[in-house]
């Protein structure tokens, strides 16, 4: 709570036009947007927390529950598709033992789909966090799954 209203204290002048900045402060501090933080928001912005909550909704990048350390993504568009993204989405949910949509239990985990990603020359594509890895194949979703493994044990 008071990581939010820190947030808030480097917006001095109230003004509705800095809701999606200090959402992305949020959102970068936290990794989501708490429901304190919509109504710490709301009063100090003196908007209705309705407006907080159906900006926040709208766009995709923000999210109402923590997320997981790594959010894997899969491209499923149709050049992905054709060079077989199914088959890896269920290596993944596999490996991870969650669907995708999910996390795992240790929160360390997310795996979701995408129509597209952009990167169709070199599908199929993964992202995982920032980071984009193409021509994936199943054998190496272990392999990617371990190294993250690997570097939160040391």
């Amino acid at each position: 709570m008071s990581t939010i209203k820190n947030i808030l204290l480097n917006y001095p002048t109230p003004d509705r036009s800095l809701l999606l900045p200090i959402l992305q402060d949020v959102q970068c501090s936290e990794g989501y947007i708490p429901a304190d933080a919509v109504v710490l928001i709301s009063d100090y912005l003196k908007i209705p927390t309705s407006k907080v909550y159906s900006v926040s909704a709208f766009y995709e990048k923000f999210r109402f529950t923590p997320g997981a350390k790594y959010a894997i993504c899969l491209c499923n568009g149709t050049a992905c598709h054709m060079e077989k993204s199914g088959s890896l989405i269920k290596e993944f949910e596999k490996q991870l033992g969650i669907s995708a949509g999910q996390i795992t239990r240790d929160k360390l985990f997310s795996l979701s789909t995408t129509p597209c990603m952009g990167a169709c020359g070199k599908a199929p594509v993964v992202k995982i966090n920032n980071e984009f890895h193409t021509g994936v194949t199943i054998g190496q979703v272990a392999e990617l799954l371990n190294t993250i493994k690997n570097r939160e044990e040391k």
